[in-house]
């Protein structure tokens, strides 16, 4: 059984998420650079708007509340549609979304990959499951340009 839920929400994940990452570089070759001092609470912000907007959708099931921090190419390829199918497969992979907490931040090279921890849950056998979820917002510096957020993706373990 926990093997099928893994293979089930993994399924959910790709689907979910595919065409979700979005960047600045509107398919153009971007330069990344090094995070310096000042980026660090730029690129926490990026990521962390982007986070609260998708988690206040998630609630009040209404796109326009994650709609102002999607980026131009973001905007177009996730629509009203995509975040009502999206919103219901995780429904219907683990259940009510109940809360969302932020766990932490990994670096990689140039890119930074900030953690959030989504719980949800729902009823089995009479039996309340809880469900945790990781979500994470991937940010990179190019050249010339403040931290923007470049993928958004769910991890499930």
């Amino acid at each position: 059984m926990k093997k099928l839920i893994s293979l089930t929400a993994a399924a959910v994940a790709a689907i979910l998420f595919s065409g979700c990452i979005s960047g600045n570089s509107g398919g153009a070759e971007v330069t990344l650079r090094e995070f310096t001092g000042s980026d660090d609470v730029l690129a926490q912000k990026a990521a962390t708007d982007y986070m609260n907007g998708f988690v206040n959708a998630l609630k009040s099931n209404d796109f326009a509340q994650w709609q102002p921090v999607l980026d131009a190419q973001g905007a177009t390829e996730i629509t009203p549609e995509k975040f009502a199918r999206m919103r219901q497969e995780l429904h219907n992979a683990f259940g009510a979304f109940e809360s969302a907490g932020y766990l932490g931040m990994l670096t990689v090279g140039n890119l930074r990959s900030y953690l959030w921890k989504f719980r949800f849950s729902r009823e089995e056998n009479g039996k309340n499951i809880i469900r945790d979820v990781v979500f994470y917002t991937k940010v990179f510096c190019a050249d010339g340009q403040a931290p923007a957020v470049s993928g958004f993706g769910v991890k499930v373990f």
